[in-house]
């Protein structure tokens, strides 16, 4: 009997230490179970940061647009001041040497330098 009584206590310590198992195995499930709930609201969170594609297309259109603006603003006042400098270069070269008006504004931009520094005399316009 005292072998069964014997038994007996072991079986009950064998199951308070498996309790103590079992809670500390139950308290680092809680743990690691936080720990990912925690993680996952970082992640969801930089997540929603992230452009979608869609987003990602609007924001190129909208970076194109404030690029191609000035770039546009700046070939028309380029153009306006091309066409502006061959229709003076027309006047003063006509007006100089009594040739024939340049037959284009490319013509007239070959000389371009000339009128941007002119002195009393136009060259030749031959």
């Amino acid at each position: 009997m005292r072998h069964v009584a014997q038994l007996k206590a072991d079986n009950g310590t064998l199951a308070e230490e498996r309790a103590g198992v079992e809670r500390q195995y139950q308290a680092i499930c809680e743990q690691w179970r936080s720990e990912l709930d925690a993680r996952t609201r970082e992640f969801e969170a930089a997540r929603a940061q992230i452009l979608q594609p869609r987003d990602l297309d609007l924001l190129r259109v909208k970076m194109a647009a404030e690029l191609r603006e000035p770039w546009e603003r700046k070939t028309a006042r380029l153009a306006q001041a091309r066409a502006h400098a061959a229709s003076v270069h027309r006047r003063c070269c006509c007006a100089h040497c009594g040739a024939q008006p340049l037959a284009s504004c490319a013509d007239a931009l070959g000389l371009l330098p000339y009128l941007l520094t002119a002195s009393a005399c136009l060259p030749r316009c031959d």
